[in-house]
């Protein structure tokens, strides 16, 4: 079976990704945190591992803390502002994909 490719990017077209291997997971996220950074009841979200994705371009991040005490960097294109990737902050002790889903799903 042939892997899965995801591309895209931001809005404006300065940041672009390049994922390539199936997602480890897929969840609609109902968090506080989820619901503010996406505008709506949910968000809706893929988890690849880190070496699946290329990211070329520029991303700032800002960091969030949930209820739990679990830190997630949220990466924004600074030219439009349109959120592209989250990953696990400081206090999560792995790095995986995985690992930032279940940030949001709270089953840390």
């Amino acid at each position: 079976m042939e892997n899965a490719r995801y591309t895209g990017g931001c809005a404006c077209g300065q940041m672009k990704y390049d994922i390539t291997g199936e997602s480890v997971r897929m969840l609609n996220c109902h968090c506080r945190d989820c619901q503010r950074a996406s505008g709506s009841a949910y968000a809706a979200l893929l988890a690849f591992e880190q070496k699946s994705v290329k990211l070329t371009g520029e991303l700032r991040y800002y960091g969030v803390t949930s209820e739990r005490g679990n830190r997630l960097e949220r990466g924004f294109c600074p030219n439009c502002g349109n959120p592209v990737t989250i990953k696990p902050g400081a206090s999560i002790k792995s790095n995986s994909a995985a690992k930032a889903a279940e940030f949001c799903a709270g089953k840390n």
